[in-house]
């Protein structure tokens, strides 16, 4: 793996590190014949996303061997990755490859007033995320603009844990979700309602109501904001994958997916069973969550090389 950048581009792969931050605590880097796949999975295997830069988005660009794995993949902490992403206005190339070796990728940016800056982070242990294997198609779609996803942030409680989405013929109603058994009275409920109309697509095969992480949500819709992307959102049901997907020509493609709540009468002490922390298994990574784990529907196992 070994390739470079350029400056204006380096911006774009820095959103994508930041966003992903939001989702997992880890990045994977996999070099493929057609580009650069970026990846996360958060902890507890209910969100998964990738972003593909594809060859153009490069000045040069180099596979490793294809029978060797440890040339083309890498994972590394997301922690070190965003501290060498903060000052991008100075940078007019960016060089990137792994030292099989040492066990590091190096990132080599090429600055103005011909200033070299080389930052060298450890690689985690082996393991690799294989790419998506949807089981199911999705009937309904929707596509919007960024700004109308972004509208959403903006009116909701920023505090919120879950945001619902209740689809309709003529229009979505975007709330934050609070339980129905919930007593507290202090708690905010917002809700805005969305014309279908303001949608470029708007292909619903029946009603649904899906409840899903507010806080991945931001993260992918902060990400489509600030490339200026539209936003096609793909589902079925609740308890079933949302995915949301956006693209820039032939240069990125960007795949999030979600897992949804089952419906309320199925759940029992959801947001506590949520928020509660996991040990991270990698020879299992499915666990008993209010959303089923995201690889059940639509990946392959995760497995150590």
């Amino acid at each position: 793996m070994n390739f470079v950048l350029p400056g204006a581009n380096v911006k774009m792969l820095a959103r994508a590190v930041n966003c992903f931050s939001k989702i997992g605590n880890e990045l994977f880097f996999e070099a493929t014949p057609d580009g650069l796949d970026l990846k996360t999975i958060n902890s507890t295997n209910t969100a998964y996303a990738v972003v593909q830069f594809r060859r153009d988005f490069f000045i040069a660009f180099q596979q490793g061997k294809a029978d060797t794995p440890d040339e083309n993949c890498c994972k590394i902490s997301v922690k070190p990755i965003l501290k060498i992403f903060k000052s991008l206005s100075t940078i007019q190339t960016c060089k990137i490859w792994l030292e099989v070796n040492q066990s590091k990728i190096i990132f080599q940016f090429r600055c103005k007033s011909d200033v070299l800056k080389t930052h060298k982070i450890y690689l985690l242990e082996s393991e690799h995320i294989n790419s998506l294997n949807l089981s199911q198609t999705f009937p309904s779609t929707i596509v919007g603009n960024h700004k109308v996803f972004t509208n959403i942030l903006v009116h909701l409680y920023h505090s919120v844990d879950e945001i619902s989405f209740d689809l309709n013929n003529d229009k979505t109603v975007v709330s934050n979700y609070v339980d129905n058994d919930q007593t507290d009275h202090s708690t905010l409920r917002s809700t805005l309602s969305i014309d279908s109309s303001a949608f470029q697509t708007y292909q619903l095969s029946s009603k649904v109501n899906l409840i899903f992480c507010y806080k991945e949500f931001k993260a992918v819709t902060m990400f489509a904001a600030l490339n200026k992307l539209n936003v096609r959102m793909s589902f079925s049901g609740p308890g079933s994958p949302l995915m949301l997907e956006m693209s820039k020509g032939e240069v990125l493609h960007g795949k999030f997916i979600m897992g949804t709540m089952k419906p309320s009468a199925q759940l029992n002490s959801r947001r506590a069973h949520r928020r509660k922390a996991i040990d991270r298994n990698i020879s299992n990574r499915s666990v008993g969550m209010d959303s089923e784990a995201i690889n059940t529907y639509f990946t392959e196992d995760i497995s150590s090389n």
